[in-house]
């Protein structure tokens, strides 16, 4: 099961293969970045896994290093260990609302069920002030504990 740190480790791991494969083929930062398509700031900040870069700057390496296709196989290693991530972290998260009480819409709007409305906002009080209800924040970065107040509203009519 791979974590946050993991990801980021891999991300450096392939930063350090494709710096390796840019050596091995002989190119600078520089050259290999008209190459690329990119600047050399960019393959710079790939190579120390600072920045994420889309899987074609990974195809465009692999074609200008002659390395196959190793660099976008390694990309899309990392695309399905981010996704895994993000499935944890929102199943964790709907546990967590469960748990707390929270109602869970299914559309997936944070505190809204049939007929609800949330205002949402980060938490900035100690708990128990208030008449408001804790709420978690899936998809943020990351997820974070909001309070929302939930209001009751008449039906909506459908829209067209």
């Amino acid at each position: 099961m791979a974590g946050p740190g993991d990801v980021a480790g891999a991300w450096a791991a392939l930063g350090r293969q494709l710096a390796a494969s840019r050596r091995a083929a002989g190119l600078s930062q520089e050259r290999l970045a008209p190459l690329s398509g990119y600047s050399r700031s960019t393959v710079a900040n790939a190579e120390t896994g600072r920045q994420r870069v889309p899987r074609d700057f990974w195809e465009r390496c692999d074609g200008a290093l002659g390395t196959g296709s190793a660099l976008a196989r390694g990309f899309d290693e990392l695309a399905a260990m981010r996704r895994q991530e993000h499935l944890r972290e929102a199943a964790a998260a709907r546990q967590a609302r469960l748990v707390l009480g929270v109602p869970v819409a299914d559309s997936g709007v944070l505190g809204a069920g049939a007929g609800g409305r949330a205002d949402l906002r980060r938490v900035d009080l100690p708990p128990g002030e208030g008449a408001q209800r804790p709420v978690v924040g899936v998809g943020l970065d990351p997820p974070a504990l909001l309070v929302g107040q939930i209001r009751q509203r008449g039906p909506t009519p459908p829209t067209r």
